[in-house]
């Protein structure tokens, strides 16, 4: 940047307005061959960054063989094990979405099985009756229209059997 002049504070390009063009081509040049090597250098940085980093996975690879541990093929490639914490988090927040759809479709299922069966409590068979319901419900009522007559006649004995005691008792001057 040696030899480079920058001009600020609001001018507007005053300042080289007022410069010859020959001037205006080479602090153009200047500039265009300052920003190709900062370009350069950057490109040198990221370069040295990734080969730093791949020793340092490297090292870290060797190091753990050394100590025995177990090496999993991912990791020797340089590859990432496991879920990143987005990832995870994306997941188990699948994971808990799907559980909580089951247990809605279960509450709703079971909410739907009570409506049946309240409904079926509550309603009544309004079809019409059969001839085999119609025939026993008639012998249904004749069996009670004979249970009624027995009942009848032996409140009937009773009233008669308590008549003829009131009797024989007044007779024999009980009261």
């Amino acid at each position: 940047m040696s030899g480079s002049v920058n001009v600020f504070g609001g001018f507007n390009g005053v300042a080289r307005s007022m410069m010859s063009e020959q001037l205006q081509r080479r602090i153009a040049a200047e500039e265009s061959r300052e920003a190709r090597e900062a370009a350069q250098q950057e490109r040198e940085r990221r370069e040295a960054a990734e080969q730093y980093q791949t020793r340092a996975l490297q090292g870290a690879i060797a190091d753990a063989v050394q100590r025995g541990e177990d090496i999993h093929p991912r990791a020797l490639r340089g590859e990432g094990l496991g879920h990143t914490p987005a990832e995870f988090i994306a997941l188990a927040s699948a994971h808990m979405d799907l559980e909580d759809f089951q247990a809605e479709a279960a509450e709703r299922r079971a909410y739907q099985r009570w409506q049946l069966q309240r409904s079926a409590a509550h309603s009544g068979d309004m079809s019409a009756p059969s001839q085999l319901q119609l025939e026993e419900g008639h012998q249904m009522q004749a069996r009670a229209a004979k249970f009624r007559e027995k009942v009848r006649d032996s409140i009937e004995v009773r009233r008669i059997a308590g008549q003829e005691t009131a009797r024989r008792l007044k007779n024999a001057g009980v009261y």
